[in-house]
């Protein structure tokens, strides 16, 4: 895990971004600003506007949701593979998606055990 963003900059949603952004790079997103200065970045606005993120930032957020299904695909499902096998695999679901990617809105999760949450809005 690279980038978290937290939704959410109420006493939790800042809470969590405080004691994540001590090892991860986080920014926050909140209909309001924050009502006090946080240690992380923050986004005005609401979670269902794709339109805040950049049009390179949402094709990155689609390749990395494409790596991000296939290798737990591979992971649960197969015990043996290659890197070309998941090279192949992403681009083709990296495609998939790509034409669906503008009216869809799914949140897809690793808690800290590991376990997949995904939130279809």
């Amino acid at each position: 895990m690279k980038n978290i963003l937290v939704i959410g900059m109420g006493k939790v949603g800042s809470l969590v971004g405080t004691l994540l952004a001590k090892r991860f790079a986080v920014v926050g997103l909140d209909k309001r600003k924050p009502s006090k200065n946080l240690s992380f970045n923050t986004i005005e606005g609401d979670v269902n506007d794709i339109d805040l993120l950049e049009p390179k930032d949402r094709i990155k957020t689609i390749l990395e949701l494409a790596k991000f299904v296939v290798e737990e695909n591979f992971n649960h499902h197969t015990e043996n593979y290659d890197s070309s096998q998941i090279t192949k695999e992403t681009e083709e679901v990296l495609n998939e998606e790509r034409e669906y990617f503008n009216n869809s809105k799914i949140i897809v999760s690793k808690d800290l055990i590991k376990e997949l949450t995904l939130t279809k809005k």
